[in-house]
């Protein structure tokens, strides 16, 4: 069904559209109006309004309606020249298609629409858009459809022109507002640095009499501002050689500060060296900078002290850096940020060649002197150059580069270069404003004042400069009549009253009072540094005068630096040097009176496996859990502190051993079941050492020392908690020794193997042996294995340690086979043989040395040493299998992460931890409630069900054998059978039992 063309009467239509678009105020709202009136006259299926963005050369939809919806939304860009609408723009005239079925041009914006109308809008010949109609009816669109839209186009056109005009000016508006924005910020800055330097100035008229000072120059000269305006500065300053100033006055220039050296000779005191630089100003006056040489020279020596560093950091900026190969002419780093920094594909450019087609004709030999330059630098030298870039958009674009050799040939020639390039345009376009108000700014910074304020006796404020009008945040004269004491902080009232008393005591008198806090008209408070002089007796003053600064910024840093200092940045608890500094107060008796003082030292066990097998995020989130619930006794503890990254402190006062012992108790049974973090079970377990003042030590250092030596040896304890023994002091120092005895004990061959048995419970069959470390110290006597084993991994000599295990162990196989025994012995490795990148080689080394098979041999490793570096331990616990080595996993069932082990790691055997049998058979059940029986049934069936051999260690009573071959237990290990036995008595002990012969 045709639809009906409303337009009858198209002057009311082109009045009505004058009309609503002079009521507009942009272009997106006329616009919009534009196409809801068109849609409502012409009543085709759509109407849309593409305005014409000249920088991307396309047609944007700015407003759009449709028979469907009321709502106006935007349809996709269309580049000029493509489609009806791209066409119309182009060509500046008015499409009508009546068919698109006719049309090889045709764009389908909306589906089902077979005819359109497009009519570009133009002024003064600069296009500014197309009004588009689109209808699903073909030969919609008429030549009276045409004439219509035409004359509309050309209605509105100078509107929408004015409308652009003033979208554009609108846009250089808030570019100047931002502009001048970040001139306030320059100049709010400079202005703070002038409020802080502690440098004399001085501003003198032509003839060198004082105008101006500063305080610091007032205290330079030991006189009042006031009483120092006037006079002349030759008065107080002469050469150093004795002679008058006057004459580098008169030869100073307006180019550059004239620098000379002078003495000052103040009313009351020596005299003292300075250096001077005088700046002529343009009316002839002068304004001069005095710093001492002293401070001069300590500022060289520093700065030259840091040259280096300093010429490191000035070769390179914070923008594109870059690294190019001379001698291949090639961008080795660089090149894809600075093709787009032009607008270019990645990889435009690929050497400094390719640039000059893009260089400004009357740059092009600013960039072939670059590189001579370049090529004819000494070392060290920074090469600047600047040039005009093309952007792809066609705009010339100012870029620096800095550039330094940073390679060479042997012939001394650059052979590669590292620089960078910044992109400056937009600095350039405020250059020259920012030159102008540099000499400004300089002049300010130079003359920097303080806030100076005049007090009557009483108190009450009858002067104040501007910048102390500024500083309290009042208008100009607005605070003239009120008290000194309005503006003291309330809790700082005390401090400065005794400073008032003080300073009237005596005519003359000056009192620093180095920090407090006034308040700002707002109530705010703010930190000064204020000195106070007593010139009431002075008739040309009469008065108090005050000078003061603003200090807050030095007094946040502080606060902030206090608390990096001490306190721990992840828990928000004290840190270890607070707990130190707390520790000596308790001692001293700074908190109070104190008899006794008690550390409690806490560690959270084997957090490093955590770490390891769920990340650090874990692991911190552990920490935060134990600060949280130490934090629950604050009542308790006078003190609770982070001590280390894995350790905790808590300090008592005045609390018996009995008390201690409770509450530690309390805070260790919190943790003695499995813990849920962030929907992980994990099981956490923290240890105590316990230290007292005055039975342990009379020192914070020793006691933190002793603490933490408590807390280290339960690591071989099954305590969690211990009271600090002496014995214990003495056996920290005895471990130096033992390590030096450790090296030579395995260069002398002082240690020795034991071989203890394991069988089948149902034969009585010895299957093979685990090969154990023992030392009989010439000295000493026994010292147990596991104090060796920790004192070579903390020093490093684990992997010779267990280079001497592996040898001697082969070494004794093969002499077993020499006597027909052909023996399997099990050997364990520490955790970090699982990280040696040579153990594997080693062990095959020493078997083709002793020609003894793999199949002889067993390697046994800890669970949670195969947790270290779970990736690792899995490619070497592979690669001895693939070489037949029998790996078993020893401790199973004390780690974290028990079943995804057994499913991952490539071991035949699981040898389940003794501690797990020490009650077995026992009517009691373990700590926390359940029965051991079902944890060991319940293990034995998980290795059954992953098809490993079980082996249980330390059996000892017949009970726990009835029990384990009824769970099925494979294989068993224990005194009951057999203690750990010498070579030589083992072959006693195989003549009187039965033992598996291992066939190569």
């Amino acid at each position: 069904m045709e639809k009906v063309i409303e337009y009858s009467n198209h002057q009311d239509m082109l009045l009505d559209i004058a009309q609503k678009l002079l009521s507009c105020e942009s272009f997106q709202q006329a616009t919009d109006t534009l196409v809801k009136v068109l849609y409502s006259r012409i009543k085709s299926f759509d109407c849309a309004f593409f305005r014409f963005e000249k920088s991307h050369n396309q047609l944007l939809c700015t407003s759009y309606i449709n028979s469907s919806t009321s709502e106006v939304f935007k349809l996709k860009p269309i580049a000029l020249g493509t489609g009806v609408v791209g066409r119309a723009a182009e060509e500046q005239k008015t499409f009508i298609i009546k068919d698109r079925t006719e049309c090889n041009y045709w764009l389908e914006h909306i589906e089902n629409a077979y005819s359109e109308l497009s009519v570009p809008v133009v002024h003064d010949g600069k296009l500014l858009g197309v009004i588009d109609f689109e209808d699903e009816n073909v030969g919609f669109f008429t030549e009276q459809h045409q004439s219509v839209i035409e004359d509309v186009a050309l209605l509105i056109a100078p509107q929408l022109n004015q409308l652009l005009h003033t979208e554009r000016l609108e846009n250089q508006i808030e570019q100047l507002k931002y502009q001048i924005k970040v001139l306030k910020n320059t100049e709010s800055r400079s202005r703070t640095i002038l409020n802080n330097l502690p440098d004399p100035v001085f501003l003198l008229d032509q003839s060198c009499k004082i105008l101006d000072i500063n305080h610091s120059a007032s205290l330079l000269l030991g006189a009042s501002k006031s009483g120092l305006i006037g006079k002349r500065i030759q008065e107080f300053e002469q050469a150093t050689n004795g002679d008058s100033t006057l004459p580098f006055y008169k030869n100073s220039s307006l180019q550059t500060p004239t620098m000379v050296k002078v003495s000052y000779v103040p009313i009351v005191g020596p005299a003292k060296d300075y250096e001077l630089a005088i700046s002529r100003q343009f009316d002839g006056s002068f304004i001069t900078t005095a710093r001492e040489l002293q401070t001069r020279e300590d500022t060289f020596l520093e700065l030259k002290s840091s040259q280096d560093f300093l010429r490191e950091v000035l070769k390179t900026t914070p923008d594109i850096v870059y690294a190019f190969d001379i001698d291949r002419e090639d961008f080795i780093l660089g090149r894809e940020r600075l093709s787009r920094l032009l607008g270019y594909p990645e990889n435009t450019f690929t050497n400094w060649r390719s640039f000059l087609p893009i260089v400004h004709p009357d740059d092009q030999h600013l960039l072939k002197e670059r590189v001579l330059k370049i090529v004819n630098s000494a070392k060290g030298e920074v090469i600047f150059s600047e040039a005009r870039l093309m952007h792809k958009s066609g705009k010339y674009r100012h870029i620096q580069n800095y550039a330094v050799a940073f390679r060479r040939n042997d012939d001394g020639t650059p052979s590669s270069e590292i620089g960078t390039i910044r992109d400056v345009t937009e600095r350039r376009e405020l250059k020259a404003e920012v030159k102008r108000k540099e000499h400004y700014y300089r002049s300010l910074v130079e003359n920097a004042f303080e806030g100076i304020a005049l007090y009557d006796e009483a108190g009450v404020l009858k002067f104040a400069t501007a910048s102390a009008h500024k500083l309290l945040g009042y208008l100009e004269d607005e605070a003239i009549g009120l008290k000194g004491a309005d503006f003291i902080f309330p809790e700082d009232r005390d401090i400065a009253k005794k400073a008032w008393q003080k300073l009237l005591s005596k005519p003359g008198n000056v009192v620093r009072i180095p920090e407090y806090r006034i308040l700002t008209k707002s109530g705010e408070p703010i930190w000064i540094e204020n000195t106070l002089v007593n010139l009431v007796h002075d008739e040309n003053v009469n008065g108090v005068v005050s000078n003061f600064r603003d200090i807050s910024l030095k007094k946040h840093s502080e606060m902030s630096l206090h608390k990096l200092s001490y306190f721990d940045e992840l828990t928000e608890l004290p840190n270890r040097n607070s707990l130190f500094k707390y520790l000596e107060q308790s001692l001293t008796g700074d908190v109070g009176s104190i008899d006794q003082v008690t550390l409690v030292y806490f560690d959270i066990y084997k957090l490093h496996l955590i770490n390891s097998a769920h990340g650090n995020w874990v692991g911190d989130k552990v920490i935060q859990r134990v600060a949280n619930s130490l934090e629950k006794y604050n009542k308790v503890f006078s003190f609770i502190a982070r001590a280390g990254d894995d350790e905790f402190a808590g300090v008592l006062h005045n609390v018996d051993n009995l008390k201690v012992t409770k509450l530690v108790e309390d805070i260790l049974f919190a943790y003695s079941n499995i813990v849920t973090i962030d929907g992980i079970d994990l099981k956490v377990t923290l240890r105590a050492g316990i230290v007292s003042y005055p039975e342990d030590s009379e020192t914070a250092e020793e006691l933190l020392r002793l603490a933490e030596n408590t807390v280290k040896h339960l690591k071989n304890s099954t305590q969690n908690y211990a009271f600090h023994k002496k014995s214990e002091s003495v056996n920290t120092k005895e471990r130096y020794q033992i390590e030096k005895d450790i090296i030579r004990a395995i260069e002398f061959n002082q240690f020795k193997l034991a071989y203890q048995p394991i069988l089948s419970p149902y034969t009585g069959k010895v299957q093979y042996m685990e090969s154990l470390l023992r030392w009989e110290h010439p000295e000493r006597g026994y010292i147990p294995p596991d104090v060796i084993v920790d004192i070579a991994e903390e020093t490093n000599l684990i992997h010779a340690l267990t280079n001497w295990v592996l040898e001697s162990a082969i070494k004794q196989v093969a002499e077993w086979k020499t006597q027909e025994y052909f023996l399997k012995v099990s050997i364990n490795v520490s955790p970090k043989d699982l990280l040696r990148d040579d153990f594997l080689s080693v062990l095959e080394s020493l078997l083709d040395k002793y020609d003894v098979s793999s199949s002889h041999i067993g390697i046994e490793v800890t669970e949670t040493a195969a947790m270290i570096d779970l990736d690792k331990s899995k490619s070497l616990l592979e690669q001895l299998t693939n070489i037949g080595v029998t790996c078993a996993l020893d401790d199973f069932g004390t780690g974290y992460s028990s079943i995804s082990l057994l499913a991952s790691l490539p071991v035949a055997k699981v040898k389940i931890d003794k501690s797990f049998i020490t009650t077995l058979g026992e009517e009691r059940p373990l700590d926390g409630g359940v029965d051991n029986k079902v944890i060991v049934q319940n293990i034995l069936r998980l290795a059954k069900s992953f098809k490993l051999n079980s082996v249980v260690e330390g059996v000892e009573t017949m009970e726990q054998i009835k029990l384990l071959m009824k769970y099925g237990c494979d294989y068993v290990q224990g005194y009951l059978y057999s203690k750990p036995l010498y070579p030589e008595d083992l072959v006693n002990y195989l003549n009187s039992h039965k033992f598996n012969q291992v066939i190569d």
